[in-house]
């Protein structure tokens, strides 16, 4: 049986290196040899050996404490999606290869895959974004193969472990039977489509690049997610001034926090998005602001800086003693803390004071879109769950399943073999639907607590540091219970949601 001790000290090193390596290799087009070299160091850690003796572990449930209890299943987690992410490690890198290859040709430049997507995001023109989006999904179908065998390896190797599916692995990796959201699942989509499609219908009337569209494709959402209409709003913006802003009401001065680096993306770096590198926390966490421009840029840069403070409050004594409660296979609870920060743009006295100036319509008009994207992406995230619990059970007429599902869940069209690229990434979806119930419950605390600006109560943040010293000790489940918010429920999300949407 293996030594605790040492498999957690190599753990921690593992994790700390890397998303050092990360950071560090950011501005890299190609970076693969480095990170196989850390995956190399540390390969042992997720062998079949370990990750059987962990399991045995758990099984015989001789821990003393809750704590340990708690700690030894988070790590077993977290050594199963290692075990799985190891097995199809060969095809990973024959994926990355194939998929760096293929480029496209656009505006005489030969453009990356992972380029795409902004590109379409910035794109005006209706007819270039559906030339464009079609290249796209033809060079993708040209790397689906390995994509699909690669799934295929994720699969068996579930197996190996002896669970009944890939999904039943991922559900004992976050501790969560994401079977039993199923009903609920489908009852939200059910409950807020009446509100959802009346939202999309009036974003249609006043936004005159979707106005006269006779069907919405998947570019028109990312041009739609972009928000270029408001970017007036936000011209002479500095992006971390405003965030260190509003979070100074709420006590927390983030320019001093020696503890969280704070860095603007520069023209190398290669992702527009806000991110957080968790290099060794709470003593060393990155925040990195990504270039991303307009309303887009601060929703996403906001929903990060709640991640990063998250990571920056976790209790010292994690890396050393229990790593797995700072580097948990399972993202609800910091998902939640970040999605807390981002949800702040629903919140029409919080984005007047911090966007608008006093401007009661301006920010009326702001939250709308924020609003409904928040609604859209709840909705997404429900069709993806529901896909994949059919899934395992059959894999005919998969690619149009998705496509269909991701149509009637968001009003946006799709081509289905994109989700080879959408659901297959450590079940995501599902920690941030988990998330996303907490953040609203959690929410309705808060208020209760210190009243509809609790944002600028340094009383709730105390609160919340509370929390967050506990990392991923507890999941949105537990803390739900805990905070006396009953069984973790999609009503108060769709309440939210539903309210927001038809007040707007």
């Amino acid at each position: 049986m293996m030594d605790l001790t040492d498999y957690r000290r190599e753990f921690a090193q593992f994790h700390s290196r890397l998303e050092l390596t990360r950071h560090e290799q950011r501005s890299e087009p190609s970076a693969t040899d480095v990170f196989e070299r850390v995956f190399d160091r540390y390969d042992h850690l997720f062998e079949y050996s370990a990750v059987n003796d962990l399991g045995q572990m758990v099984r015989a449930e001789t821990y003393r404490t809750e704590t340990d209890t708690a700690a030894i299943k988070s790590l077993y987690g977290a050594a199963v999606a290692g075990f799985l992410e190891r097995e199809s490690r060969a095809i990973t890198r024959e994926c990355q290869a194939v998929e760096s290859s293929e480029r496209i040709n656009w505006d005489r430049s030969s453009v990356a895959l992972v380029d795409v997507r902004d590109l379409l995001a910035n794109e005006a023109e209706l007819e270039r974004r559906r030339e464009l989006s079609h290249r796209w999904s033809r060079a993708l179908r040209n790397c689906s193969e390995l994509r699909s065998e690669r799934l295929d390896q994720r699969r068996a190797a579930s197996r190996k472990l002896e669970f009944s599916s890939y999904p039943a692995a991922w559900s004992a990796i976050k501790s969560c039977e994401l079977d039993r959201l199923t009903p609920s699942t489908a009852g939200f989509l059910q409950s807020t489509a009446s509100a959802y499609f009346h939202g999309l219908a009036k974003l249609r009337e006043r936004d005159p690049e979707l106005r006269h569209l006779p069907e919405l494709d998947m570019p028109d959402q990312l041009r739609w997610r972009r928000l270029s209409r408001f970017d007036r709003l936000f011209a002479g913006w500095r992006r971390v001034d405003t965030m260190k802003m509003a979070l100074d009401r709420l006590g927390i001065k983030v320019g001093q926090q020696q503890n969280l680096q704070v860095q603007v993306a520069g023209s190398d770096d290669l992702s527009p998005r806000s991110t957080v590198y968790r290099v060794q926390p709470p003593d060393d966490v990155r925040l990195l602001i990504g270039s991303a421009a307009g309303a887009s840029g601060y929703w996403n840069m906001f929903e990060a800086a709640g991640q990063a403070q998250q990571q920056a409050w976790i209790s010292p004594t994690f890396f050393s003693r229990y790593p797995e409660f700072i580097y948990s296979a399972d993202n609800a609870t910091p998902f939640a803390f970040g999605r807390l920060f981002r949800n702040l743009h629903l919140d029409q006295a919080w984005v007047a004071e911090t966007y608008a100036a006093g401007n009661e319509s301006a920010a009326t008009e702001l939250v709308a879109e924020f609003t409904l994207i928040a609604l859209h992406d709840a909705r997404e995230n429900c069709a993806k769950l529901l896909f994949w619990n059919d899934y395992r059970r059959s894999t005919e007429g998969v690619e149009t399943d998705y496509a269909d599902r991701l149509r009637d869940a968001t009003g946006f069209s799709r081509d289905g073999i994109r989700y080879l690229w959408e659901t297959d990434d450590r079940f995501g979806f599902a920690d941030e639907l988990r998330g996303e119930m907490f953040e609203a419950a959690l929410l309705e605390y808060l208020r209760s607590r210190y009243g509809k600006r609790w944002w600028a109560d340094r009383k709730s943040s105390d609160e919340l540091r509370d929390i967050w010293n506990t990392g991923a000790r507890y999941s949105v489940e537990e803390l739900s219970v805990q905070f006396g918010l009953g069984e973790l429920s999609f009503d108060p999300l769709a309440d939210r949601m539903i309210q927001l949407v038809r007040v707007k």
